[in-house]
């Protein structure tokens, strides 16, 4: 990538991280970036080899897990936490992601 778009990109993870992009779609996502969102899209998929929401689920379900071990919050607040609005599909991703399902992370406390 060019030194220009992998700034965008960077400057595009951190939003990501942050959480500010969590209600927003990749039309949004791409006006907050001041680009194309084909070529957001693509640019991100270069540098990170994942698409833009499938690094947002993965930085969800990382907030969520961090909430159960810390907070110890529990898993409907989890999946909240996460942008999901059944506690069952949470699950299910949360143990694709982690291999263990999030009522073992909240026991670790």
């Amino acid at each position: 990538l060019a030194p220009t778009h992998y700034r965008r990109i960077c400057r595009l993870r951190r939003l990501l991280d942050s959480g500010a992009a969590d209600h927003l779609d990749m039309h949004g996502i791409a006006q907050q970036m001041g680009c194309n969102a084909t070529t957001l899209q693509q640019h991100f998929r270069q540098a990170f080899a994942c698409t833009i929401f499938d690094y947002l689920r993965q930085r969800r379900l990382e907030r969520a897990a961090a909430a159960l071990q810390r907070d110890g919050v529990s898993v409907a607040r989890a999946a909240e936490i996460a942008g999901y609005t059944s506690q069952a599909n949470f699950s299910t991703a949360f143990r694709r992601h982690f291999g263990q399902p999030p009522k073992y992370f909240r026991n670790r406390l």
